[in-house]
């Protein structure tokens, strides 16, 4: 409730001063309020984080100890890590062509995968429910950073928040990505959004992007849409 709260009046505080204050003065405010928030931001960061490190490290362990990954218990155990943490509002793993069974051929648009057949599962809690869509746009730079850039790097990634569709509507998330590595190749990446975690990002973002009016399109229209 107290979250709740000090949203509502930073919008508003925001909203007001927008027309006033200089960039530099936006700058302080926003690094006051990271400050502030800093000790919660980190503890949801800290448990994304490990959470995501705990599945793609199983899913690495399958790989290396020869066996066949089976898709149907992936995806049990992608939904339950979604069942048991609500704090999480999505989780989704991303495998290059072949990599995980070599049975892309036999899963195109099957659950999980879309026209490629690989396993692109992301399965997310945004309808009220959880369900499971492919990924998209994973092979596009910059829509697909969320993807790209910890399989190019092999190290994990914190993203800056971003507009994603889930259950058919635009949502900002923002996510914490850990590759997944086998014999010091990554072969894929699991990623983990947090509700906790998304309300941080999103309180400094309206104090940054709205206060030095440079806000993306799609992310002004979520956060202030018009009535």
């Amino acid at each position: 409730m107290h979250f709740v709260l000090a949203f509502l009046a930073t919008i508003g505080f925001v909203t007001i001063k927008a027309g006033s204050m200089s960039k530099e003065s936006a700058r302080q405010l926003c690094e006051e309020m990271a400050f502030r928030y800093g000790s919660e931001t980190q503890a949801n960061l800290e448990l994304a984080m490990d959470a995501a490190r705990t599945i793609a490290h199983a899913f690495a362990g399958i790989k290396q100890a020869g066996n066949l990954p089976d898709r149907q218990t992936m995806d049990l155990i992608l939904m339950q890590v979604l069942e048991q943490n609500p704090e999480f509002v999505g989780v989704w793993s991303c495998w290059e062509p072949n990599a995980l069974d070599g049975k892309d051929q036999e899963f195109i648009n099957a659950k999980g995968s879309d026209s490629s057949g690989r396993y692109v599962p992301y399965w997310n809690s945004g309808g009220g429910k959880i369900n499971v869509e492919p990924l998209v746009d994973y092979e596009t730079q910059g829509a697909g950073d969320y993807y790209l850039l910890a399989l190019k790097s092999g190290k994990e990634q914190i993203l800056e928040p971003y507009m994603y569709p889930i259950g058919g509507k635009d949502v900002l998330i923002t996510s914490v990505v850990v590759p997944i590595i086998v014999d010091n190749k990554v072969l894929g990446v699991l990623i983990m959004t947090s509700h906790q975690f998304q309300k941080q990002n999103l309180l400094i973002l309206v104090c940054l992007f709205k206060l030095v009016k440079h806000l993306p399109l799609g992310v002004s229209q979520y956060l202030f849409p018009k009535k």
